[in-house]
């Protein structure tokens, strides 16, 4: 065991698991300390407990790459699956590598446009008793296990942010005491191979061990992928490749390039990606479903102030409108209450100005049937010389305008010739009266005119009539 120091900190730390060593780092990838040799059997909990309590705060929460050699990974073209048939064909891949022992398995699914189906299923597995004594010695010390996942997707995942140079590629990492070979096509993880190197030999020496083992392991791969290559070769944890070197790779029919980050960069930056969108997890199940539960809880109780508060800004957003209706209605039960004064002293001053206005009108009346009454009097009473009147009568008929009806009875002298002009001339002076209107003639009768003594009649003859109207 290799101590280094005991940073306080918040943000995750992460402990890298590999078959020869436990590597914890900072969240910033400062290195905090190794533990290289393990105690056999019981006493081994005990040990990684004293490892982590001596480097970590209390309840600081810690994210697992698991790089052991065997950790298995599946990757195959899937279409889009729902999360539990996802979990369920992880599992089925799994126990067709490892039947005999429990596994603990983690599944993920990328998008590949080029992969039938559109996607890539990542299924990785390892013994379950592995990573549950892990999770026992970090509950056990106080920590929180938040994340864990297997080294080459966090690998991957760290170089997302690159172009990757051609579909089938190589990448390439040179780590303290160990280098690692990924043959990926896609989002796919075809092969992958660890070797050793020194950990005290040069940079060149590495590189040199590492060109021969990637000649190695490609003609492998070309021999078990029939008609598949990769073109191109991305190398992590080295700034530069000799010239030699890239000739080398140039004749195996590889373009070498180097990532300009450093490995611990890559992979923090990885794991970082796999928690934030929940990707491929390693975690024992019971550590998934309390975080699922607690998530469920905090959804719950986020729903639940969310209705409070909708309810209370719906409360609040009521209780507003309604005292704006109350204001409305007090105005407008004032406004009505004027308008009904203002009715009522309309009304009042209307009761008031009625007797004055019926005596004005009658007198109006009165004058009108007073004016029409001389007009007709006069006409009635005014005829020509040779008429004499015998009964002249004029009566007032009920109604709301001043009419009257009339009769008139008299004789009158014939004109020259015995023609009946005085009478007409009477008749049409009455026609002339504006209202004045006729009824026909009734009991017209002509006699002759006589003197006493005198055989013969005069020339005049004597009309005698009876005539009615009305007039208003």
């Amino acid at each position: 065991m290799a101590l280094f120091s005991r940073p306080a900190s918040r943000q995750p730390f992460l402990l890298f698991l590999e078959d020869d060593a436990s590597v914890l780092t900072g969240p910033d990838g400062s290195p905090l300390g190794e533990l290289t040799e393990e105690a056999p059997g019981t006493e081994r909990r005990p040990q990684r407990q004293a490892f982590l309590r001596s480097l970590l705060p209390p309840k600081a929460q810690v994210q697992i790459c698991v790089g052991y050699s065997r950790l298995g990974i599946q990757c195959q073209d899937a279409p889009l699956l729902p999360t539990q048939e996802v979990r369920d064909v992880a599992l089925r891949l799994a126990s067709t590598e490892q039947p005999s022992e429990p596994l603990l398995v983690g599944q993920a699914l990328e998008t590949d446009a080029e992969a039938r189906g559109g996607h890539i299923l990542w299924a990785a597995y390892l013994p379950a008793a592995e990573m549950n004594e892990w999770a026992a010695a970090l509950e056990g010390t106080g920590l929180e296990l938040v994340n864990a996942t297997a080294w080459p997707r966090a690998l991957l995942r760290g170089l997302t942010g690159a172009a990757a140079p051609s579909r089938e590629r190589v990448v390439l990492t040179l780590g303290p005491g160990q280098g690692r070979l990924l043959f990926l096509r896609g989002a796919a993880l075809v092969l992958q191979r660890t070797f050793r190197v020194a950990p005290e030999g040069e940079v060149e020496d590495h590189l040199a061990l590492a060109v021969e083992e990637t000649a190695r392991t490609l003609q492998f791969y070309k021999q078990r992928y029939r008609g598949s290559a990769p073109t191109s070769l991305i190398l992590v944890g080295a700034t530069s490749i000799p010239p030699e070197l890239e000739g080398r790779l140039r004749g195996l029919g590889l373009a070498a390039q180097c990532h300009p980050e450093p490995l611990l960069d890559v992979l923090h930056r990885g794991l970082a990606a796999e928690r934030s969108s929940g990707g491929l997890d390693l975690r024992p199940a019971y550590i998934q479903e309390a975080q699922r539960r607690r998530w469920l809880r905090a959804a719950l109780v986020l729903v639940t102030l969310s209705v409070l508060a909708a309810f209370t800004v719906g409360g609040a957003i009521l209780r507003t409108r309604e005292q704006m209706l109350e204001t409305e209605a007090s105005k407008l039960e004032a406004e009505l209450a004027r308008k009904q004064a203002a009715d009522l002293d309309r009304q009042r001053a209307m009761a008031a100005r009625i007797p004055l206005l019926r005596l004005r009108a009658a007198e109006r009346l009165q004058a009108g049937a007073i004016t029409g009454l001389s007009r007709l009097s006069k006409a009635l009473m005014s005829p020509p010389p040779e008429i004499q009147l015998e009964q002249v009568g004029v009566q007032q008929v009920p109604g709301a305008e001043p009419s009257w009806s009339f009769q008139v009875s008299g004789t009158a002298l014939t004109g020259p010739g015995f023609s009946v002009g005085p009478l007409a001339r009477y008749l049409e002076a009455l026609l002339q009266i504006k209202g004045l209107e006729l009824d026909p003639l009734r009991e017209v009768s002509v006699s002759d005119r006589r003197v006493a003594g005198i055989a013969q009649p005069e020339a005049q003859a004597i009309t005698r009539f009876s005539l009615s109207g009305r007039f208003k």
